[in-house]
């Protein structure tokens, strides 16, 4: 028994429990979805599946009548019946007329399985009326839709139903026609002649069917196919007889125009630019004039060989001629299309390479073989050539593409697809400027352009950009291709990736500019420090000589302690420059940089948090602890400079590693060796690529003045290459930097000493 899924809207439980009693007892299996509110309901309504709705007819803030009127809205002819214990005469007639299938009163709770049972019955029969009524709309759509005329005849040779293509043939509308007898509707005459006969053949219980030339005042003189078919209604009697009239003008006439196409086709068969030969059971039964014109043998010689006997015995790639007959019968038994290149032989022994496309069919029960073959013999001689020059470019290192006149490309060699990361399928087709960053200017491609345009060779250096957005720098070479008759059809780049070169002579000169700033900057040094000596020297003899009371004693102070800055500044110069004295000692990385980070954890805001991950492998640096110690200070104190506003998390990471080869493309110093790792990355602020390039300048600040000299990551740079290093800077405007120290490692037999790293957590 189907389990009947009940909605009863009511705020009284007693009364909820009182109805699934009287529906337990009358043994309904059902399940009872029990809300109180106008959203429960609603709710309920949208997401379950409901067989019947029994409603409250008073709430406290809802009434029968409202959620009736919701269930209308979201559901259409399901039962509804309203549960009232004060529901008067009145209110029941105006439920009723407002769609409630029913009313019971809780006083007479007997009355609702009965009510229920009738309702059901009464939803499910009005559902039956409504599929056949659908059913019956269906038919009468797909009758009245077709372009075929139809009509229903009973045995008194009565019209019964005809459909909308029949009545607008004919110009008649159904009244017309309906319940009026054939001879009434096509004349005695007609009928005796000609259309009795087919209906009485019709009652016999025989289709009927014939094809003639009708006047059809809608349409004129028609071809119509007509279809008698007896129909019977009750019992093995014909009752009536249906009679479908089909419009056949077309397709007599496409019939005709095949006649006239078969005509053409044997007309373009014989004068066909490339020779056709139809073979069966190996044999060529049919071939044109070109077929003659190629083998030179007559038509009739021809029709007494085969295909194979055509063909030259080994075919250029080295396999027999018998193997293509095998792949020939293997692809178009299924249907496919062979398109392959043979080399066949003529009368005269002479032989040339043809395309051939090949196809078989079925005609009546037998399997026939058609060949379309277009010598090319000078096109296969200039496709070698070609393939020669493609396969050259394919392994040239050169950097190859060509696009058409609009920029797209329509080939890229294998260096060009591989350094650009693209397959060539997907780079075909994208314009050139796809692969250009926006910085490029408008002005550079106007120039390249303009050049062109004048059937020039454009030479220059270009960015371009990988799949992966890497920028790339290329040495280009553009020139245009021309036609035979001077007009340029495409265009050719051939470039050279000189990323690596550009960076190591950027390297070059940057370290030759701060080689330079640090001569300069360490002589002015020492000459400062002759001067700030001779200062000290006299402010501490004018200290000793006048009492602490005098006036002028807090002015020498202040000057004592400017010189004291001064000199601090000057050492932090000749530190950047390298010409300061320094101790070097085994030092202990990881040891190092907890020092630190215990140092800086008591000034480091509470939004800040300074993560470490060392690892293990790890060991030590011959270096001087104070100027090591003083490099980390001055990474960390700028990454919480940066973070000081939003917060965020400084990782500070060490690793082990031996240089790439990328790598020391990019540091032509570093060698061959085993270096550590250490990585400062933050989430602060960033810096663009014009800022990156000066940070390790000297005096170069982008804090506010009186917050920083501008000194700290130069003094960074002169210890670390000091130490036999490398520093670099990646960083993105907005989401954060990340510097890089590699520092040469203290060798094995010295790491032995040095303890494993721990992995700490500072939080600020």
């Amino acid at each position: 028994m189907k389990t009947l899924r009940i909605l009863y809207l009511e705020d009284t439980d007693y009364d909820v429990d009182l109805v699934r009693e009287y529906l337990e007892e009358d043994g309904i299996v059902f399940d009872l979805i029990h809300v109180k509110t106008k959203e429960d309901f609603i709710n309920a309504l949208k997401e379950e599946e409901l067989d019947i709705i029994l409603a409250d007819f008073s709430l406290p803030s809802f009434d029968g009548l409202e959620a009736l009127d919701i269930t209308q809205q979201l559901i259409s002819d399901i039962p509804f019946i309203i549960i009232s214990g004060v529901m008067g005469e009145e209110l029941a007639i105006e439920a009723l007329k407002s769609g409630a299938t029913d009313y019971v009163l809780k006083q007479r709770l007997s009355r609702l399985v009965p009510s229920i049972s009738r309702a059901l019955l009464e939803a499910n029969e009005r559902a039956t009326r409504l599929k056949a009524e659908s059913e019956r709309q269906k038919y009468d759509f797909i009758v009245n839709a077709s372009k075929s005329m139809f009509t229903l005849v009973d045995r008194n040779y009565t019209y019964e139903a005809v459909n909308d293509a029949f009545c607008k043939a004919h110009n008649l509308v159904r009244d017309q026609i309906i319940g009026k007898s054939l001879k009434e509707v096509w004349g005695e005459d007609s009928f005796d002649k000609y259309i009795k006969k087919n209906f009485d053949d019709s009652f016999r219980n025989n289709v009927v069917r014939y094809q003639a030339w009708f006047e059809v005042p809608s349409r004129g003189l028609r071809c119509f196919e007509v279809t008698f078919y007896p129909y019977k209604e009750t019992g093995d009697d014909v009752t009536h007889t249906v009679v479908d009239t089909m419009d056949i003008t077309d397709k007599q006439k496409a019939e005709e125009a095949m006649r006239e196409s078969e005509a053409k086709y044997r007309l373009l068969f014989d004068h066909a630019a490339e020779a056709i030969l139809l073979e069966k059971d190996g044999l060529i039964t049919t071939c044109n004039t070109r077929a003659v014109e190629y083998f030179g043998y007559t038509k009739q010689q021809l029709l007494s060989k085969g295909l194979l006997d055509l063909l030259v015995k080994i075919q250029p790639d080295g396999s027999d001629a018998s193997k293509h007959a095998s792949e020939l019968e293997a692809v178009t038994s299924k249907g496919g299309l062979l398109g392959t290149n043979w080399e066949f032989k003529k009368k005269n022994k002479r032989t040339f390479i043809a395309d051939v496309s090949a196809a078989s069919f079925q005609l009546k029960g037998e399997t026939f073989y058609q060949f379309f073959i277009h010598d090319i013999t000078e096109k296969a001689k200039a496709e070698e050539s070609l393939k020669r020059l493609a396969e050259a470019m394919e392994q040239s290192v050169e950097l190859v593409a060509v696009t058409d006149i609009k920029g797209h490309f329509v080939y890229v060699n294998k260096a060009c697809a591989d350094k650009l990361e693209y397959s060539k399928k997907e780079i075909i087709g994208k314009h050139i400027t796809q692969i250009l960053p926006p910085a490029v200017s408008k002005e550079t491609l106007y120039q390249m352009n303009a050049v062109l345009a004048d059937h020039k060779v454009w030479s220059g250096d270009l960015d371009i950009l990988s799949k992966r957005k890497q920028q790339l720098l290329v040495s280009a070479r553009v020139s245009p291709i021309r036609s035979k008759e001077g007009d340029i059809t495409s265009y050719v780049y051939v470039l050279r990736d000189i990323t690596e070169e550009s960076k190591i002579k950027a390297y070059l000169r940057q370290a030759q500019k701060m080689e330079t700033i640090g001569t300069l900057a360490g002589g002015i040094a020492h000459d400062f420090n002759n001067i700030i000596a001779t200062i000290t020297g006299h402010t501490d003899i004018a200290l000793q000589d006048i009492k602490p009371d005098n006036p002028v004693y807090e002015d020498l102070e202040q000057i004592a302690k400017a010189t004291e800055r001064a000199k601090g500044l000057v050492n932090q110069i000749l530190t950047f420059s390298r010409q300061v004295e320094t101790k070097p000692e085994e030092v202990r990385i990881d040891m190092l940089i907890t020092e630190a980070t215990k140092l800086l954890a008591a000034s480091v805001p509470k939004n800040i948090r300074i993560k470490q991950g060392m690892a293990a492998e790890c060991g030590g640096v011959m270096a001087d602890p104070s100027q090591l110690h003083q490099v980390i200070m001055n990474i960390c104190t700028n990454a919480i400079y940066a973070m000081k506003d939003s917060g965020g998390i400084l990782h500070i990471r060490s690793k082990s590693l031996v240089p790439t080869q990328r790598l020391k493309s990019r540091f032509p110093e570093l060698e061959d060796k085993q270096y550590i790792s250490l990585t400062f990355k933050d989430t602060g602020t960033g810096m663009d690529d014009a800022t990156a390039e000066r940070i390790f300048e000297p005096f170069f600040t982008t804090k506010p003045v009186g917050e920083g000299t501008g000194l700290g990551l130069s003094v960074v740079h002169g210890i670390v290459k000091s130490l036999g290093g490398e520093i670099f800077a990646e960083s993105t405007p907005g989401k954060g930097s990340t510097f890089t120290i590699l520092l040469p490692c203290l060798e094995e037999e010295k790491q032995k000493s040095l303890s494993n790293a721990d992995h700490t957590d500072h939080r600020g």
